[in-house]
């Protein structure tokens, strides 16, 4: 007798057992949730945020540009000649110009006047998109000297120019231009005596 009241009582342990299994197989499942997913899709969108920002435009090389005098060449002469440079945007891409270009007349004799630079402007930074010009106007260029009506002159000083040079902003790329005009003069405003021409900032208007 004692040995079949044991029987039930190894059976129902064993009902328990199984139950205890069951219940520790649902608590070791539980850790199985898509959080990961979750955190792995932010952080897809965290990385792929920073392809909407626009990169910075660099600085327009000498390369970038090209540069040209309205009315360089012009027959007969102008009566004021470099009155602004320009500068053309011939490569592929958006640059950006800030500042004043170099400009130097080089007479015959190995002389170089340099136009000064106009300060009281401050200089600005333009955006040159491909095939787009802008200008840094000059305070009215180089005087074609006029032996005909000296009175006209400013001064009756003059240089003979051979070349005229000009070099972007930031740049070291000069440009030579020959001068055009064999036998011509222009008025010498470069001495002390003379408020000497003097160039704005690129994309600065004059007076």
């Amino acid at each position: 007798m004692r040995r079949s009241a044991a029987l039930p009582l190894v059976l129902a342990c064993a009902v328990v057992a199984s139950a205890a299994c069951s219940s520790t197989s649902s608590t070791t499942a539980s850790p199985t949730t898509t959080a990961p997913v979750a955190s792995t899709s932010a952080n897809a969108s965290a990385s792929a945020a920073p392809s909407t920002s626009t990169a910075a435009l660099g600085q327009c090389a000498g390369a970038d540009l090209k540069v040209t005098i309205p009315g360089w060449g012009d027959k007969p002469a102008p009566a004021t000649v470099v009155a602004e440079i320009d500068f053309t945007n011939v490569s592929a891409a958006s640059c950006t110009l800030q500042g004043f270009p170099g400009i130097a007349v080089v007479a015959k004799d190995g002389g170089t006047d340099n136009f000064d630079r106009e300060t009281f402007k401050p200089p600005i930074e333009v955006t040159v998109a491909p095939g787009q010009t802008v200008s840094a106007k000059t305070s009215g260029g180089l005087g074609i000297y006029d032996p005909d009506h000296p009175d006209k002159n400013s001064t009756s000083l003059t240089v003979d120019p051979d070349r005229l040079l000009v070099t972007p902003p930031n740049t070291t790329d000069t440009v030579s231009f020959p001068w055009p005009w064999p036998g011509q003069q222009v008025q010498d405003l470069f001495g002390s005596t003379h408020l000497r021409p003097y160039v704005y900032p690129v994309g600065v208007q004059g007076n």
